[in-house]
């Protein structure tokens, strides 16, 4: 379904009435909660020069209040308040040009202003004698967390720090509180002559009906305003309505009336009322105490589990049962659907109009609804319950919510693989489990939980952007159904611009954690090549190259088999942990075994086995972490996906460098490499959670079809990338092997940090993907890649000779650094079109590319390596050329989309400023010889050439570039 466009501050234009109405009983008193610490009876008028958002609370409070609007007509400028009569204005609002007061001097006994949009200095005068003056802005009283647009608390020094969702949680809020002076946080100010505020008269009013005393030690903004009130003994929690003063401040007791079972789970009662006629109810506040950190880590777990109960004893109590036009009904009581779209979804929800068993739901079962006690759990927000729902609905949005919360997903893409099964949810829904409903009653639960997620939800917090969002995964899913199309590959939802997003900044930060690990490694390089003779770099070489393909072979390909896996992935997971520790302990006692006899058919000095041996020890580790790793590349979990790579390579290289600085040379790389793995998995455990060895045949069998060709494929990869270190070291010698490797570690970094990190971000976002739609986004990721590429590969050869600063002995690396500069950017580009092969699951094709990559390789190599390392390096790219070309080809006949015509036009402006840059570079050396080889003349005309690069990009592909960067940055 297409959805209809128009106002961008509006999701839909459709819905702007309702949506209206909506939203001010949503929004409820979030932008305007501070109004419980203003005077309750103002001596006089009262004068708002706030955003119109903000000034909501505020004029429902304060009938009489004026809001001050900056602005042209319609609205025309007025002189005095007996202008703001005129018909073309909103009612108590006069639009001023912002300089020159419209209200008369000392008129005002309350004021009102936002320093931000607002001129104190000018409005200050309006301001009568014994006024009180409220000012929003910096260096306050109070802060405003997170800022005014979006509160979530009000805070001062001394007031304690709510709990929060976790201990992360809890840690973030209380270091953002307490740093906010000193960052100038926006907050709230009042000054003036004493007078009761509406917190002193509920105060007053609580302390009469429980008999203690009271005082504020906090405030929280929600639908509701929520004082947090210190008694002897005890806090109590206030909650009022500020907004609405019609709206049900708790819902949980008429819950609790007709499912007697839910009563455990709601607040007791201590005292309720009305204040400027406004109810309030008063409750004990949870937790009573501090929490240990031991309580912290378990709150979510234990969240999770009283909601799960909750809803348990309320499917107990059913009221009624579903009949004809209740899918309509349900879906038009959700104001941010359009009208058209909600149609839609009535007709895909008609199988619920069967008579299905209703009742009472919470509605909104996020686990921060849920406040804990040491013993005790209860559970707020029940004005979002409803009376008609299908029994057990609440366990679709606690399965969607479990996996928004985690950042797995969206909850339109959790709700679509529930309608296709891939999500399970507990329990029961509707009188029996989700799997044991047929796919077209499916497919309405799911959408109805849907349906509910969205009724609790307000424009103001969603955003235009992120709604329309996922309205159109729920849209396209329907369409999908509706034409009884199959599903695309993967379980998880249908892809849309929010997966595109996520893999666009997930290449960031798989990018960030690659540039991090290599950047170490590289410094470890370094200081060991600037310690070492060649020959001892060479002898690492050899260690690495085997314990490559030992890694590679030991857990068959498995964990990339998971991102594609068609099944249930977290069964699948279990079995991969199972193949992939034995298979990593078997390889690592393998090789452990036969290190003396790898190192004498290398030609390594005798000593390096036990390089070998410690290299290879911390197989296991790696194996284990892996699983658990993919399964959150998998959900382009991408943020914890590279925690444990950057912290584990950091302190490993730390450990590396300071031992080689102690003179303990390649102990210190072992020692350090030995403490990167165990480190990795002790943090791929802690982000990704552990996963528990296990075993089904079935699934099995499945992950070692699609690895072991991802394998083979990996194995021959490694083969090609260290073939010519073996060939160059037996034929040339440790010195000369030494010299190459440098060359050819420098100039494959751009392939690492670039080609490889977008592939490996790509891959899971591709497999989504229906495999028609493959080639087009193929083609952008392509040329994304290649503007990133082209430069740097291009910065290797035109800066080459700048390796010479580490030592004139490393000046033959020169020249086979400039060829394999070429070298790197062609195999990234066939790296990359074979990613696009196995997402469409053709990983034998990608495997017998490498085949043929190797089958030519070889007698290549044996024939230029007598002519020395720069013949290598040539020979390299002639191999390279023809698996790209082939690579090209496949691809197109597997894709029927791709546009080899489409991708070069989406390159030419790279290919521009890469001419650019060649010259500009080429000129200044040719000009200025002495920037060949020199620190200074590297930075400037690096910077120079990197201008003259970006240049010509930036003024062909302007376009190109912002759509991908508003892409990139919308909100997930």
């Amino acid at each position: 379904m297409r959805l209809a466009t128009g106002d961008r501050s509006l999701p839909y234009p459709t819905t702007a009435v309702r949506l209206a109405e909506w939203e001010r009983s949503h929004i409820g008193d979030r932008p305007g909660a501070f109004s419980v610490l203003l005077p309750a009876r103002p001596r006089g008028r009262v004068v708002l020069a706030v955003g119109e958002q903000v000034a909501d609370v505020p004029r429902a409070i304060y009938r009489d209040a004026v809001l001050l609007r900056i602005g042209r007509p319609p609205c025309r400028a007025t002189d005095t308040l007996a202008d703001t009569a005129a018909d073309d204005c909103p009612p108590r609002t006069v639009v001023w040009d912002g300089r020159h007061s419209p209200i008369a001097p000392g008129s005002a006994a309350l004021l009102l202003v936002d320093e931000g949009t607002s001129s104190l200095e000018e409005l200050g005068a309006s301001l009568a004698p014994d006024g009180t003056l409220a000012v929003l802005g910096r260096a306050a009283q109070y802060v405003i967390y997170p800022n005014v647009e979006h509160p979530e608390q009000l805070w001062r020094p001394g007031w304690p720090v709510p709990a929060r969702a976790g201990l992360l949680a809890q840690l973030r809020r209380s270091a953002g509180l307490r740093t906010s002076r000193w960052r100038g946080a926006q907050g709230l100010t009042v000054t003036g002559p004493p007078i009761s505020t509406i917190a002193d008269e509920i105060l007053a009013e609580l302390t009469e009906q429980t008999d203690a005393a009271s005082r504020l030690i906090g405030v929280e903004t929600a639908g509701h305003t929520i004082l947090r009130v210190r008694q002897p003994g005890r806090d109590v929690a206030v909650r009022i309505s500020l907004a609405d003063e019609g709206r049900q401040v708790t819902v949980g007791e008429r819950v609790a009336e007709d499912v007697p079972g839910v009563r455990p789970f709601v607040l007791e009662e201590l005292a309720r009322g009305r204040t400027l006629g406004r109810p309030w109810l008063a409750t004990r506040w949870l937790p009573a105490g501090r929490r240990s950190p031991i309580e912290v880590v378990r709150a979510p777990a234990r969240r999770w589990a009283a909601m799960t109960q909750l809803v348990a004893v309320l499917e107990t109590g059913a009221t009624g049962s579903t009949g004809p036009g209740w899918a309509a009904a349900w879906c038009a009581a959700a104001a941010l659907l359009p009208v058209e779209l909600a149609h839609r979804f009535a007709e895909f929800m008609a199988p619920l109009d069967e008579s299905l068993p209703t009742g009472w739901c919470h509605g909104d079962p996020w686990p921060a609804n849920v406040v804990l006690d040491r013993r005790t759990a209860k559970v707020i927000d029940w004005e979002n319950a409803v009376q008609n729902a299908p029994l057990g609905i609440d366990r679709l949005l606690i399965a969607m919510l479990k996996e928004v919360s985690a950042g797995r997903s969206t909850a339109a893409e959790a709700a679509v693989r529930l309608m296709r099964g891939a999500l399970p949810a507990e329990g029961s829904i509707a009188g029996r489990p989700l799997d044991q409903w047929d796919a077209q009653h499916r497919l309405a639960l799911a959408v109805a939980g849907f349906v509910l997620y969205l009724r609790n939800r307000s424009f103001y917090d969603m955003g235009a952007d992120h709604l329309r969002s996922e309205l159109e995964i729920i849209a396209a899913a329907l369409d999908d159904a509706g034409r009884s199309r199959s599903v695309p590959p993967g379980d998880g939802a249908p892809v849309g611009m929010a997966d595109a997003a996520r893999a666009g900044r997930g290449a960031g930060w798989l990018g960030l954690g690659a540039a991090v690990v290599k950047a170490s490694q590289t410094l470890v390089l370094l200081v060991l090549a600037g310690l070492l003779a060649p020959s001892a770099l060479g002898v690492i070489a050899i260690a690495t190259l085997i314990t490559n393909v030992a890694q590679v072979m030991s857990d068959l390909g498995t964990g990339l088999a998971l991102i594609y896996w068609r099944g249930d992935v977290r069964r699948a997971a279990r079995s991969a942990v199972t193949i992939s520790v034995a298979m990593n302990a078997l390889v690592a006692a393998a090789v452990w075994v036969s290190a003396p006899w790898l190192a004498q058919l290398l030609h390594a000095p005798p000593d390096s086995a036990w390089i070998i041996r410690g290299l290879v020890s911390v197989l296991p580790c790696y194996g284990a972490a892996a699983v658990s790793l993919e399964l959150l590349r998998r959900d382009l979990a991408f943020v914890r996906r590279i925690v444990p790579d950057i912290v584990a390579a950091l302190i490993g290289a730390l450990v590396a460098v300071t031992l080689a600085m102690q003179g303990h040379g390649i102990a210190g790389l072992v020692i350090g490499q030995m403490t990167q793995g165990v480190l990795t998995l002790l943090l791929a455990w802690v982000v990704g959670g552990v996963i528990l060895p296990g075993w089904h045949r079935d699934d099995v069998r499945g992950l070692v079809r699609y690895g072991g060709h991802m394998t083979a494929a990996d194995l021959l990869q490694l083969a090609l990338i260290n073939l010519d270190y073996v060939i160059v070291g037996r034929a040339l010698g440790g010195f000369r092997l030494g010299q190459y490797s440098l060359a050819f570690r420098l100039a494959y970094l751009p392939y690492l940090n670039i080609a490889f990190v977008i592939a490996g971000a790509a891959f899971p976002y591709l497999c989504r993907l229906p495999s028609h739609a493959v080639g087009r986004s193929v083609e952008r990721i392509v040329a994304a890649a290649m503007t990133a590429l082209i430069p740097l590969c291009l910065g290797i050869a035109l800066f080459a000779e700048q390796v010479q600063l580490l030592g004139r002995k490393w000046q033959p690396a020169v020249a086979p650094m400039r060829w394999l500069a070429l070298f790197a950017a062609l195999l990234s580009l066939a790296q990359l079109m074979q990613t696009a092969i196995n997402s469409v699951g053709k990983p034998r094709t990608t495997m017998q590319l490498k085949l043929l990559h190797l089958v030519l390789l070889v007698p290549v190599l044996l024939l230029f390596v007598r002519w020395g390392v720069t013949a290598v390096a040539i020979g390299q790219c002639l191999v390279v050329a023809a698996e790209t070309l082939a690579a090209v080809a496949l691809a197109r006949r597997c894709l029927p989309d791709l546009s080899l015509r489409r991708l070069v036009v989406d390159v030419r402006a790279s290919a521009a400023g890469a001419v650019c840059m060649a010259l500009v570079v080429l000129a200044l050396h040719w000009t200025f010889p002495g920037t060949v080889v020199s620190a200074g003349g590297l930075l400037t005309v690096g910077t120079l050439g990197v201008i003259a690069y970006v240049t010509p990009v930036w003024l062909l592909g302007r376009a190109t570039i912002r759509r991908v960067a508003r892409l990139v940055l919308r909100p997930s």
